[in-house]
């Protein structure tokens, strides 16, 4: 017999932006989407429109806020902004290629500059905390980064959330089965695929 579900969380990645296109770090840099970006949030409104959100939840960056204004609009929904869920900051090296910076430090964790993985994980884990317990009301959709959903994904559904594919515009569902107990339903989708939320 399948488990009953508490609650259900859905971690949208905003649309695309010239940066995530030229595979720069994007950090703080309040990049806006380019017209592929602009798109995909529109085609995440519409996949969304009749799924019933208590709230959609968005970093305050305007390539998540547009795409999270997208969803919020579709549903009705209450936008909410959470400064939690804000881009993990790469310092200096934001607008430079992450493949540079991996080359010359072998990771970004060992970059200087760049926020401490401790730090970024206990700010996403707060504002999970927050985003989970409105979730057992109504559910609800967190729209955020690439670096902010994997942190998310692992802390609820560990190292197969952790390493999965965050495309822009994508959307996964979690549903809560026990006390603070995720199951990760689908990973890495985007609209027209032929997954449902």
């Amino acid at each position: 017999m399948p488990e009953e579900r508490l609650a259900t969380l859905y971690l949208v990645r905003h649309g695309r932006t010239p940066l995530n296109e030229q595979g720069a770090l994007r950090g703080r840099i309040d990049a806006p989407l380019d017209d592929a970006g602009v798109e995909q949030a529109r085609a995440l409104g519409r996949l969304f429109a009749t799924v019933p959100l208590g709230m959609v939840i968005t970093s305050p960056l305007s390539r998540a806020r547009d795409t999270a204004a997208a969803v919020a609009g579709a549903t009705g929904a209450p936008l909410v902004l959470e400064e939690g869920l804000l881009d993990r900051d790469y310092g200096p090296w934001s607008g430079r290629l992450q493949a540079d910076v991996e080359q010359e430090y072998g990771t970004l964790d060992a970059a200087p500059g760049v926020e401490p993985a401790d730090a970024l994980a206990r700010r996403v884990a707060e504002a999970l905390s927050t985003a989970a317990a409105h979730a057992r009301e109504h559910a609800v959709a967190v729209v955020a980064h690439d670096a902010i959903l994997r942190v998310a994904l692992g802390q609820l559904v560990g190292a197969l959330g952790a390493n999965a594919s965050q495309r822009t515009g994508s959307w996964d569902r979690l549903d809560e089965v026990a006390a603070e107990r995720w199951e990760a339903i689908v990973i890495d989708a985007v609209p027209g695929d032929g997954h449902e939320p």
